[in-house]
């Protein structure tokens, strides 16, 4: 008696097992989906970029070239903010009717790019 109760609790148990193993591996493969997905939406952002970016740039490399862009961004902004306060006119419009500072703005933006950088033109 005492064995067939221990066959019955292996039994029991390896049933435990396989549905703990069966639903793991639902787990990883839905992982590996994901995975795929996130990979082919930043293959896909890259491709689409306005800028000549290799579609196989390493994580790192990419990071540092967003920095890289997000300060450009907040110098451009900061450079427009600026100008709007001067002059009591948004870019737009100065860029429309070529008023005072008009081109100022693309300069200092142009001189915010890091030279060393082959991703931002």
């Amino acid at each position: 008696m005492a064995e067939l109760a221990r066959l019955h609790q292996a039994r029991t148990a390896l049933a435990m097992t396989e549905v703990d193993l069966l639903r793991t591996r639902q787990l990883r493969d839905a992982s590996v989906t994901t995975l795929q997905s996130v990979r082919d939406e930043i293959a896909g952002v890259l491709h689409a970029m306005p800028l000549a970016l290799p579609g196989e740039m390493p994580l790192p490399q990419l990071e540092a070239w967003v920095m890289r862009r997000l300060r450009a961004l907040e110098v451009r902004a900061s450079v427009l903010t600026a100008e709007r306060d001067r002059d009591g006119t948004s870019y737009p419009d100065r860029a429309l009717t070529g008023g005072p500072g008009a081109s100022w703005g693309l300069f200092r933006l142009e001189e915010s790019r890091m030279p060393s950088d082959p991703y931002l033109g």
